[in-house]
């Protein structure tokens, strides 16, 4: 299912772009290639690989593609990753023993963030909005 969802962005976009099928195509290829460059750097580098692709599909659009290497987005998804949270809740009181920060309710703090779109919740992960 989620290979047809990222096709149909691809198409969607393709179409926008005046592009065709083959613009798609492009740029799942494009997609796969950067996953695998980012798995072989991560594997390398931090001796394990997580599943960046529902991540990368959020954060990551047809137009950064280029731009991007999979040290880039290994280090973005580095920098955004919270971690395994049931709740905003949970999060924030994580945060406020580790680290003394986000003095209050921690209930209130993580619905305001989650409604405000700081933190999001992808599987069961969350990770900062950067």
């Amino acid at each position: 299912m989620k290979a047809i969802q990222t096709s149909q962005k691809s198409y969607q976009a393709a179409a926008y772009l005046g592009g065709s099928i083959c613009h798609a195509n492009d740029m799942e290829a494009k997609r796969k290639a950067l996953y695998k460059e980012a798995q072989d750097y991560s594997t390398e580098v931090y001796g394990w690989y997580d599943d960046i692709e529902d991540f990368a599909e959020i954060f990551v659009n047809d137009r950064e593609l280029d731009k991007l290497t999979g040290k880039d987005l290994i280090a973005m998804y580095m920098d955004a990753l919270i971690g395994d949270f049931d709740t905003s809740e949970d999060v924030v009181k994580y945060y406020q023993d580790e680290c003394d920060v986000f003095p209050g309710d921690p209930w209130e703090i993580g619905k305001e963030m989650e409604e405000a779109g700081d933190l999001l919740k992808i599987g069961d992960r969350w990770y900062w909005n950067l």
